[in-house]
């Protein structure tokens, strides 16, 4: 180590909303996602709010894919490298991805099989 040059870490971080509520304008379904850059590493965490009820099924995948696969959701990075090229503005950019929140993912079990 003696006599090397050690660069500074580097750091960013960004946060972007996106809804999927009325006209995908207004409503309170949605997500918000977070980046943080820590020297060489990105991670992005995604909090989402999706559609509630058994035959919402559909709109919930497709929302889901929607926001994974929105090529704008967060502003690009400057100088920091991400995964295939990217410039952090997707959410697959990233390195580590963490999804959470309100699935409102609905299990149907038969009336049998029911524990009540």
């Amino acid at each position: 180590m003696r006599g090397q040059a050690v660069s500074a870490p580097r750091y960013d971080s960004a946060v972007g909303l996106t809804f999927s509520g009325l006209g995908n304008i207004y409503g309170n379904k949605g997500a918000i996602v977070a980046r943080m850059v820590i020297d060489d590493t990105s991670l992005c965490f995604i909090n989402v709010h999706l559609a509630a009820g058994q035959s919402q099924k559909a709109a919930r995948n497709a929302d889901l894919n929607a926001i994974m696969e929105d090529k704008a959701i967060l502003p690009a990075s400057g100088e920091v490298p991400f995964v295939h090229g990217g410039d952090g503005t997707a959410i697959l950019d990233h390195e580590l991805v963490v999804l959470n929140g309100d699935l409102n993912v609905r299990r149907c079990l038969p009336l049998s099989k029911n524990p009540r």
